[in-house]
């Protein structure tokens, strides 16, 4: 519940200072008087972004519909929220081999690497999920194992990063069945994950902190009820045609 109201003010946070940038114009002075960081990145292909968005969601049908100077909507990795500026673009063109040939080489060898790591954890995976020993087979390929402790399912997972599709894989795993479908890809590698326990609530804490629990849940619940309320009178009224939406707030 924390996580999940932390990202509700830090998405209320990052709409702010996008609504207050798309009036002022002023994305360095803004960035500046909040204290928040900046980073540059340089000309990239929409289909091959930089590490620090890579895991932007919808990020290259974003960028594809800015113009030079214009600001992005709120977007999300799942972890955080970013409000991108467009400083300048190219159009397509397809250059000489000569100048991209290590590019492609690169590109190519990189594209074989992954493939060739993700059916070997898949293959790995097969065989935990049969009963052999992740020490043995982990040995036997000279790959680390590593442990995390314990932690609150999410996007992001200690000692190894982030990736949206974590907690779903996560929240489904339990100790009669320690090993998800498949492996997930974080930081440009292939992980293999195992359960390996399950720590129980602590109801001193619980008991200490359950009217900060009730509060935020509550919060949650009144905010669910009026995001649904809006909804359903928003398409009362475009049934009657008493109202016509050219453009979605959250697309501005």
């Amino acid at each position: 519940m924390r996580q999940s109201r932390g990202m509700q003010e830090a998405y209320l946070e990052a709409k702010k200072a996008h609504d207050t940038i798309y009036q002022e114009d002023n994305f360095e002075d803004y960035a500046a008087k909040h204290k928040l960081k900046i980073q540059a990145v340089d000309f990239f292909p929409l289909n091959r972004p930089p590490e620090a968005l890579a895991s932007v969601k919808d990020l290259a049908q974003e960028l594809a519909s800015l113009q030079r100077k214009d600001i992005s909507k709120v977007l999300s990795d799942g972890n955080g929220y970013f409000v991108i500026r467009l400083t300048d673009k190219k159009a397509a063109y397809t250059p000489q081999l000569k100048a991209i040939e290590a590019d492609v080489r690169q590109a190519y060898l990189k594209s074989e690497r992954d493939q060739t790591a993700a059916l070997e954890a898949q293959s790995l995976l097969e065989k935990l999920r049969k009963g052999e020993s992740m020490e043995k087979l982990a040995a036997a390929k000279g790959l680390k194992i590593q442990e995390t402790g314990f932690f609150q399912p999410g996007s992001v997972i200690p000692k190894l990063g982030a990736n949206p599709d974590a907690v779903n894989v996560l929240i489904a795993l339990s100790p009669g069945r320690p090993y998800p479908e498949k492996p997930m890809a974080i930081n440009h590698s292939h992980v293999v994950f195992k359960l390996k326990g399950v720590s129980a609530l602590d109801m001193k804490e619980f008991e200490a902190k359950k009217e900060i629990y009730r509060k935020v849940a509550m919060n949650l619940k009144r905010e669910e009820t009026m995001k649904s309320w809006l909804e359903e009178n928003k398409a009362a009224l475009m049934k009657e045609k008493r109202m016509k939406i050219h453009k979605e707030l959250k697309d501005l």
